[in-house]
């Protein structure tokens, strides 16, 4: 890895989401210390192949990913990478905020999408979400604040 590089290679599949709401998950990721890696997905096909593909691009000692209709807070990537090497763990996770326009408005304290692993896990990255069943309790370390914003199904501007 080249001198100064980010610490964390974060990927996004894209499928046909609408530009603003790519814009609006890309322009949240700005300053944070991260590569982004865009991945052609297919819309309505399971991402476990094309997530195992994103998690597998790059050299950054830890991964993680975002969903183009989604977003970060600011200092997301920061708080995590602090949270991961505040001790002797292989993953950490913040909570997110999960919303639609049928009314839904709920906060999730399970990872999901906030979370930041190991590089090199012995995981399966496709199935990154499931991952928090399989490490040990202990190797895992919870930042507890809304770090995510998660859409389901918004598709307008």
């Amino acid at each position: 890895m080249m001198p100064n590089a980010p610490l964390i290679d974060v990927h996004y599949i894209y499928y046909d989401e609408p530009e603003w709401q790519i814009t609006r998950c890309l322009e949240s990721l700005r300053g944070e210390p991260v590569t982004v890696h865009s991945v052609p997905g297919v819309w309505g096909n399971p991402p476990v192949k094309k997530r195992a593909e994103g998690f597998a691009l790059g050299t950054a000692p830890y991964v993680s990913y975002v969903d183009p209709d989604d977003y970060v807070e600011p200092g997301v990537y920061t708080r995590l990478l602090q949270a991961i090497t505040s001790g002797d763990f292989d993953a950490a996770y913040g909570w997110e905020r999960v919303f639609s326009d049928s009314g839904i408005n709920r906060v999730c304290k399970i990872p999901h999408h906030a979370f930041l692993l190991k590089r090199n896990l012995p995981i399966e990255y496709g199935q990154a979400q499931k991952v928090f069943m399989t490490l040990p309790r202990k190797r895992v370390v919870e930042v507890e604040d809304v770090l995510y914003h998660r859409d389901l199904g918004q598709r307008h501007g």
